[in-house]
């Protein structure tokens, strides 16, 4: 599983793998843009017409060598050259594509391909790019985008700056991303899938990892296998959630979050719920157990909070009558807290309550809509990171912020990322499953919060990405959802 790297972080390691491997910059960029031309092969037929679009840096000189390989290989190629003089690397690998014979065009010279090619390799800038590309290069790209055909991009669509979600620039719309060593911010960006859905294929060149170098996004899969169970473990071992949710008609909620919880290993799993929903909880998931907070949605007199490791709050309990009320009395049992969906948008209200809440004994969970309440309101993916990583610094608690690459920033000042799961998710129910699944995962990894939510979140993807092997995204319900848990657990 890879991570996202900076542009700068990627030029060190650049660096450091040529001092390490005793190797010239010419001699990287070669491996590089094989292994690229690699993993393009089995995305084009061998009789595409193919036309490489070189720039003049090194990301160019990556297309020059894809050139060559690809001539070399058998295949139709072209080569459609920006024109301005390049880098050394670029200039080199150019004089051994054309002494191949090879045919180029030169855009500077207002030379143009005659022919309509099936596939469009865009080599014309590369993760170098800052602000606003402008001139010769602007015009190029556009023309790239008018052309009709299969557009393939290394390391990242030209224009597009590596290091924020949202680039004020023209850049390339392609069908297929090839990029090197880790995920790109840019690449993570709703902009990058705004006018294409591509795909986004991490290759290993080889790159000599340091220490010092650290990612700026982590993957949210943690690096060690799910743990498997001690012979003498029992349910003792693994915890009692809490789950507090579901009121007056919003059951389903409630359910969902409780059964969610076991399905991925804690030891008990019981529901705080509205009367009307203790029979049909019982029917649908006998094996959890339920407090009745009656008709007016309160805790009984002889709660005991002592009985629980893990709480859950907010699914379906709404905003209205007792539940800020419940809210408040469970938090002063200073336990682990998973906030969620009414939770959230009660406690944005009470700041303070948040504030005397023990540090790193908590996680928010929330949609963009909950996170405004949050955080404030903010117009951009790039203003809402600086938003959520000051609110996390504020408050020293967890926040997840749930969307297509989930992200979960921490006290510590690590943030991940998370690279599972698919739209089948955007139904009203799969947020509760992964409410359930993270508070159960939490108590099944020792009240590890950090864990635990990078566990309950990547297999929440995991199992939705396993579901849809055997249904559409259409047609993926939350309820169907659950059982595909423990297919994902026995993957991983």
């Amino acid at each position: 599983m890879f991570d996202v790297y900076s542009s700068q972080s990627i030029k060190t390691l650049d660096k450091q793998t040529i001092q390490h491997k005793q190797i010239t910059s010419l001699e990287l960029m070669e491996h590089a843009a094989s292994v690229a031309w690699a993993h393009i092969i089995p995305k084009i037929q061998m009789n595409s017409k193919i036309l490489v679009w070189c720039g003049k840096g090194n990301n160019g000189g990556d297309g020059w060598v894809i050139a060559r390989l690809a001539k070399e290989a058998g295949y139709s190629v072209e080569v459609f050259d920006l024109g301005e003089k390049g880098t050394e690397e670029q200039q080199k690998n150019k004089k051994a594509f054309l002494k191949k014979n090879g045919k180029h065009y030169d855009f500077e010279k207002d030379e143009r391909p005659k022919d309509n090619f099936d596939v469009h390799i865009d080599a014309i800038l590369g993760i170098g790019v800052k602000g606003e590309v402008k001139g010769k290069p602007k015009k190029f790209i556009e023309l790239l985008n008018e052309n009709e055909g299969m557009k393939i991009a290394i390391d990242i669509p030209s224009g597009m700056e590596a290091d924020v979600f949202e680039t004020k620039s023209v850049f390339s719309i392609v069908d297929a991303i090839v990029t090197f060593h880790g995920y790109k911010r840019a690449l993570l960006g709703k902009q990058c899938y705004e006018f294409s859905s591509p795909t986004v294929e991490v290759v290993d060149i080889g790159l000599v990892q340091s220490q010092y170098i650290e990612p700026e996004l982590h993957n949210m899969r943690p690096n060690q296998p799910f743990p498997k169970r001690n012979k003498f473990d029992y349910k003792g071992s693994f915890g009692h959630t809490l789950l507090i949710g579901g009121n007056e008609g919003k059951g389903g909620a409630a359910q969902l979050m409780a059964k969610a919880s076991l399905l991925v290993g804690c030891g008990w799993s019981t529901l705080a719920t509205h009367e009307q929903n203790i029979i049909p909880v019982a029917s649908a998931a006998p094996e959890v157990m339920t407090i009745n907070l009656g008709s007016d949605f309160q805790f009984p007199e002889e709660m005991n909070s002592n009985l629980f490791d893990v709480i859950a709050i907010g699914p379906g309990m709404g905003t209205e009558g007792n539940s800020e009320k419940i809210i408040y009395e469970a938090l002063q049992w200073k336990k682990k807290y998973v906030i969620d969906a009414d939770g959230i948008r009660i406690l944005a209200k009470h700041p303070l309550w948040i504030k005397k809440l023990k540090p790193k004994s908590t996680v928010f969970t929330p949609h963009l809509g909950e996170l405004r309440a949050l955080v404030g309101d903010f117009k951009s993916e790039d203003e809402m990171f600086d938003k959520a990583r000051s609110w996390v610094n504020e408050f020293k608690q967890y926040l997840l912020i749930k969307g297509p690459y989930t992200y979960l920033i921490t006290p510590s000042g690590k943030t991940y990322f998370n690279s599972t799961g698919n739209p089948g998710l955007g139904k009203a129910g799969s947020g509760d499953v992964l409410t359930g699944m993270i508070a159960g995962s939490i108590s099944r990894h020792g009240l590890n919060i950090e864990l635990g939510v990078r566990w309950g979140v990547f297999l929440h993807g995991l199992a939705a990405d396993k579901a849809v092997c055997d249904y559409s995204e259409e047609s993926l319900l939350p309820s169907t959802l659950i059982n595909y848990i423990s297919r994902a657990i026995l993957s991983v």
